[in-house]
């Protein structure tokens, strides 16, 4: 169902890193917004009515701000025109600071609008996401903005992050592409369900690509030379370890070195590697029973 969000420049960073991430996680097909649909040099006007005529339903981010703004009544009007007895689903008013509705949006009462003025109130976004026939997100909403928001705030602590998802309905994917594109982290991703990570050197040879770092792997156990080599350059490097549960099934394969190198190079200082482990068992318990202590791998647990 395409949704077409319709809100103020005021409330913009709630809307392009809360709201719109989380109606993407949820499962929402297409999220249609100005930020990415809209092109300069030409008229606005033009502009907004095309792309909200594409859409199934306009969510209106209301606020005094947006009621006091000409093009936000414009496309809050064209949303009631379009569907003016409120019987498909065409308009999804949220208030999200308190005002005066207008009285193109008083017809039905109070059963026509969700209250999201508490952005912490999880009942209030499943409201959103159930009239939008998204539930995708498999955790609360305010929980899975607070989990990035945690890993957001570690990483650029220069802190490695366990991401241990504990629910397996919880939409993590997501979570890590919002933590590239709405937070602006800059997140290499290797991937342990990929079959070119089954081996070290294969590892090895996708860490460095990912990180762009170009170098020869040699042969055990000179790849591992390589790897601390090229990654003490230009450091810290973050980077994205998806599946890496895996990594206890490969443990005979990996080899202790291996951790033992992974561990230098996180907790040197400066540290050269912010790796960002996502798991479905924690960090502490998942490879570190196979390990001595001074190759235990360490990360701050964040658990959806």
């Amino acid at each position: 169902m395409p949704v077409f969000v319709s809100y103020n420049s005021l409330h913009a960073e709630f809307v392009h890193r809360d709201l719109v991430p989380v109606l993407r996680a949820a499962g929402v097909d297409e999220v249609l917004i100005d930020k990415e649909r809209f092109t300069a040099g030409r008229p606005l006007i033009g502009q907004m009515d095309a792309v909200q005529d594409r859409a199934k339903t306009s969510l209106l981010v209301l606020t005094p701000g947006y009621l006091a703004s000409d093009y936000c009544l414009h496309e809050m009007r064209r949303a009631v025109a379009k569907d003016p007895t409120f019987a498909e689903g065409g308009v999804l008013p949220v208030v999200v600071e308190t005002c005066m509705l207008p009285p193109e949006l008083q017809p039905f009462g109070s059963l026509l609008r969700v209250h999201l003025t508490d952005r912490t109130d999880p009942t209030a976004w499943a409201s959103i996401l159930k009239a939008l026939a998204a539930d995708g997100l498999g955790v609360d909403a305010p929980r899975w903005l607070a989990k990035r928001a945690e890993c957001e705030k570690l990483l650029q602590q220069g802190l490695p992050v366990n991401l241990f998802v504990r629910n397996d309905g919880a939409n993590w994917k997501v979570l890590l592409d919002s933590l590239e594109k709405d937070c602006r982290l800059r997140l290499p991703t290797v991937d342990l369900e990929d079959g070119c990570t089954a081996s070290r050197e294969g590892l090895i040879r996708e860490i460095l690509d990912k990180l762009k770092v170009p170098a020869m792997v040699p042969k055990k156990p000179n790849d591992l030379a390589v790897l601390s080599r090229q990654l003490r350059q230009g450091g810290p490097h973050l980077l994205v370890f998806r599946h890496f549960h895996y990594a206890r099934d490969r443990f005979r394969f990996y080899e202790r070195d291996f951790f033992r190198t992974l561990r230098n190079l996180m907790d040197q200082q400066p540290r050269a590697l912010v790796p960002l482990f996502q798991s479905r068992e924690p960090l502490a318990s998942l490879v570190n029973d196979l390990l001595p202590n001074d190759s235990k791998l360490r990360a701050q647990l964040v658990e959806l």
